[in-house]
């Protein structure tokens, strides 16, 4: 008892024991404060855990719907792809068959046509164009050799016979005048027409050429086309529709079809061949800029690119001394950094992305402007991300800096980039900016007698920039209903696109002048045919996309080089030059620039050009 009574005795001091109060219910009341105290600590601190963990896991949940919002991408690309194979399939297999069809019925027309069968001589023979059906058939055969018009011989008669040992009899006394008919035996079918019989003299008028040679040889220097509508205008003329002059004068050359062809621009698509060079040298630069001591181990460089890349990546090092070093040997391993020279350039990128930042700011609210709903989702930012040169983080740096401007808000499940502040001073295109710099009025456009030019350009306020691809040459009506394009009015870009019908022609230019400015966005003036594909909700694009594009390729341009088809905005280049850069661009080839490769840089022509301000 004594030892568990000295265990329920609890020693405090005296400044504690003074404090408490002497009734036990008072005394039952201040530990119950105190445990609630305690507990309410100890909870506030696991809350603070919990809520660590939960933005740790929202912060996976994230990167986990980015991975799969690429994969999506890449599966609806690989599904265009595959739908485009398809139907590319089957239009070649229809092609095939109904070539296959027209040959057949060519044959059979042909051979109406140059194989008149005469069915009162006994020869047996057979043509040499069939010898198959020689030994097959084995009823009564007939001679399909040419038929010469009979002439008029007082005193010749032909055999009926093909043998030619002697000569022709000649009648005695005066004899009523005779026709005679030549048959030519199958065997000098080929030469019937310049020369007779053995044995027989000269006709009295000259024969006709040979039909079978005469169309075997149309057909071997006519296009198929040609000789098709040749064939329809013999059938014309036998049945009396057509007389000669008729079809002299519309033309005897044959109708041939108009190809559409579209025609390569191999400026630019040099342009892309020369971006690869310079794209290896900065994407090491910024690898190497982004470690710890700026340099890079060279056996780490395949965790950043991987094992294939690496290679290239390893080449450009080797290439380029002049951009990179390369140090370490003996116990210390490998390893790469900027040379001097480079370091000096590349100290210069801070200043060039902090003029870059108001363009990206103007150019992020004339992205959101265009939309339909004043919003774009945040995944297809990230998507043109590169192309309209936005920094990596710009989610965390950029967005919150402008909270007059842009705010994030989850929409339909989907986190949305929201205009929050429309400026009508933005609301002016990239084409309108270049008139009123140009110096156009804005009534020259209404002038009626203002004709266009040969190469499609007009000088007026509704009038795009055009240059035809080269071996393109329009024909005067083409120009007569481009000029009526290219002087319609249509409606702002930065208007909402559901005000307007989609059939509207108008509302058609309209489209034409959104893909305009949407190319004029970006910094180097193109995108990806994926980029652009992806927005089509946003400003209501076209279903026919690119049918769309290689319609008005006077004023873009698709290629399909490099990994991924490409559009080009072509009154933003001259040849394989970009006109106008802005200063990261600028800043990127004075930095390629010490590589000494001369296709980087601006030809002679272009450094008088304008430059971002």
């Amino acid at each position: 008892m004594s030892r568990l009574t000295g265990r329920s005795d609890i020693e405090l001091p005296d400044e504690i024991l003074s404090i408490i109060p002497t009734d036990p219910f008072e005394q039952l009341d201040l530990a119950k404060k105190i445990t609630s105290m305690a507990i309410a600590s100890k909870v506030e601190v696991e809350v603070v855990g919990l809520r660590q963990e939960l933005q740790v896991m929202g912060m996976g949940i994230h990167e986990l719907e980015g991975k799969a919002s690429r994969f999506e991408r890449d599966f609806r690309e690989a599904d265009s792809r595959l739908k485009i194979i398809l139907h590319n399939n089957m239009s070649l297999t229809k092609e095939r068959d109904s070539l296959t069809t027209t040959v057949t019925d060519l044959n059979s027309e042909m051979a109406k046509q140059t194989e008149p069968v005469d069915i009162r001589t006994s020869d047996q023979s057979v043509p040499d164009s069939y010898p198959d059906k020689a030994s097959k058939y084995t009823g009564p055969r007939f001679s399909v050799s040419p038929w010469i018009r009979p002439t008029r011989t007082p005193d010749i008669i032909s055999p009926r016979s093909n043998s030619s040992a002697g000569p022709p009899k000649k009648t005695s006394g005066a004899m009523s005048p005779t026709y005679t008919t030549l048959w030519y035996p199958s065997s000098q079918q080929s030469s019937a027409a310049s020369s007779p019989p053995r044995g027989l003299p000269l006709p009295a008028c000259t024969p006709r050429i040979d039909a079978k040679e005469f169309f075997r040889q149309a057909r071997s220097r006519l296009s198929y086309e040609q000789f098709r509508a040749f064939l329809a205008n013999i059938k014309e003329l036998n049945v009396q529709k057509q007389t000669r002059e008729v079809r002299h004068k519309s033309g005897g050359g044959g109708w041939r079809p108009k190809q559409k062809v579209y025609h390569r621009v191999h400026e630019l698509d040099k342009a892309i061949d020369l971006n690869k060079k310079p794209a290896l040298i900065l994407q090491l630069k910024s690898i190497i800029q982004a470690q710890k001591h700026g340099s890079l181990l060279l056996r780490d460089l395949e965790k950043h690119v991987g094992f294939v890349h690496k290679w290239n990546l390893m080449a450009a090092i080797e290439k380029y001394p002049s951009i990179f070093y390369v140090g370490g040997g003996n116990k210390e391993p490998p390893f790469v950094m900027l040379t001097e020279k480079a370091k000096k350039i590349a100290a210069e990128e801070g200043e060039a992305t902090e003029s870059m930042e108001p363009i990206l700011v103007n150019n992020l609210r004339k992205l959101l402007m265009m939309s339909v709903d004043c919003r774009v989702p945040l995944e297809k930012v990230e998507f043109i991300q590169s192309a309209m040169c936005l920094p990596q983080d710009f989610k965390s740096t950029l967005i919150p800096k402008y909270p007059e401007f842009f705010s994030l808000k989850v929409i339909n499940g989907k986190v949305n980039l929201v205009l929050e502040n429309w400026d009508s001073s933005l609301a002016i295109t990239a084409r309108e900016d270049r008139l009123s710099r140009e110096g156009v009025p804005e009534s020259v456009g209404d002038r009626k007698r203002v004709r266009i030019a040969k190469d499609g350009n007009f000088l007026g306020r509704n009038a795009f920039k055009i240059s035809f691809p080269p071996g393109f040459r329009p024909n005067a009506s083409y120009l007569e209903e481009f000029e009526k394009w290219q002087k319609m009015e249509f409606p702002s870009p930065y208007l909402n696109a559901r005000r307007f019908d989609a059939a509207d022609p108008k509302a058609r230019k309209r489209v034409v002048a959104v893909l305009h400015e949407l190319l004029s966005l970006t910094m180097e003036k193109r995108v990806t045919c994926a980029q652009l594909d992806a927005f089509h909700p946003e400003y209501l694009l076209p279903s026919r996309l690119i049918l769309c594009l290689i319609k008005h390729q006077g004023i873009f341009y698709i290629t399909n080089k490099g990994a991924r088809g490409t559009v080009f905005l072509k009154d933003a280049y001259a040849g394989s030059n970009l006109i106008e850069k802005c200063p990261l661009l600028l800043f990127h080839d004075r930095f390629v620039a010490l590589c000494g490769r001369k296709e980087v840089n601006l030809s002679n022509e272009m450094q008088s050009s304008s430059v971002f301000s």
